[in-house]
């Protein structure tokens, strides 16, 4: 098996250190954006949150975000050098990062506000879960 045909057609025509200084440019502009949002968005007051400021705390609360962004950024840098014909420079790896940011933190928000699961009565769900159990039992017993 012939590796470097496989290494082409991951990497495509980037070189291994074009990807590195792209991630390295547009990771740069992902943190300052979720700095930015936690600064804006962060609740002194909730018990779930540090009072100061955490770095740890935010790029662990921001784990799931942080991976879903490192898959978007791959595959916008692997393929926009195909559809553009020319090699990605930093400022796209920045400006990039900008908006995936952004769109990632837009996404997640957008369908969590239009799903119900998040939404719904949970005391309400589990005392019918309840009863449905209970009325199980009932029939099992041969009440």
């Amino acid at each position: 098996m012939d590796y470097s045909i496989v290494k082409r057609n991951i990497l495509g025509p980037l070189s291994g250190e074009l990807y590195v200084s792209l991630f390295f440019f547009s990771g740069l502009a992902v943190i300052l954006m979720l700095y930015v949002f936690a600064q804006q968005k962060r609740d002194k007051n909730s018990p779930n949150t540090p009072v100061h400021f955490s770095w740890k705390f935010m790029l662990w609360d921001n784990a799931k975000k942080l991976v879903v962004t490192i898959i978007l950024l791959f595959l916008i840098f692997r393929f926009s050098s195909e559809a553009f014909n020319r090699e990605p420079s930093m400022w796209f790896a920045v400006g990039v990062g900008v908006l995936i940011s952004m769109g990632v933190t837009w996404a997640i928000q957008y369908f969590l506000s239009k799903a119900t699961f998040f939404q719904m009565d949970r005391e309400k769900w589990m005392a019918g879960v309840v009863e449905k159990a209970k009325a199980e039992l009932y029939n099992q017993q041969g009440g």
